[in-house]
This record gives C-alpha cells, structure tokens and sequence, in this order.
C-alpha cells in the first residue's frame, strides 16, 4: 500500500490488487479531512513519513469533492513467471503519468 501511495499506481496480481483497493481507498477517505483525528488513523496503517505525507497533502485534496472511487485496476495481458498470475495494475484516478511510461517500466 506504501509504494501505491509513493508512486501513485503498482503493477501486481489481480487478487491482491483488489483487496488493496479496498485499503487504500480507506485510507484516502480518512485523510481527506485535514485534521489530527485523520492524521493519526493515517499514520496507524502507513508508516513512512513521504507517503503518509503524499496522501495527505496531496493526493487527499484531489478528491475533496468525490464520496468514493480513487482508485482503478486495469487488468493486463500477461502473467507472472513464476505461478502464471494474472498482473494487474491498480492505480490513483487522475494520475498524471504517462500510460506508455507506466507500460514500459514494468515489461
């Protein structure tokens, strides 16, 4: 969830990306009100300080005016090597990557 938060999307499986979306989402509803009560649930379940920090200043503003739905999964069409995983990858709404850049870097 750190490097999804960090990065603003993660390449990973279809299962675990939905039961991250399910967190992060969380996460983002509890830091969208910028006081110490969303600030100490925040810092309970992310423990570096840049990301905690990136959530809460800049991510959570993003999405004051949105009740639900900050993130997507996109599945994609290959596997993992290892178990033949379906990959998928979970991203914030409004990303301001590139898509070709987020494709190349995990090929």
């Amino acid at each position: 969830m750190t490097n999804l938060i960090k990065h603003e999307w993660l390449t990973t499986t279809v299962t675990w990306a939905k039961e991250m979306r399910w967190h992060v989402e969380r996460m983002v509803w509890y830091a969208k009100p910028a006081d110490n009560t969303a600030h100490k649930r925040v810092w309970a379940y992310v423990y570096e300080t840049k990301a905690t920090w990136k959530l809460i200043k800049k991510i959570a503003p993003r999405y004051k005016e949105q009740p639900a739905g900050f993130t997507w999964i996109t599945r994609l069409n290959s596997y993992r090597k290892n178990d033949k995983g379906d990959k998928a990858q979970i991203e914030f709404i409004g990303n301001k990557k590139e898509r070709y850049e987020q494709e190349n870097l995990w090929t």
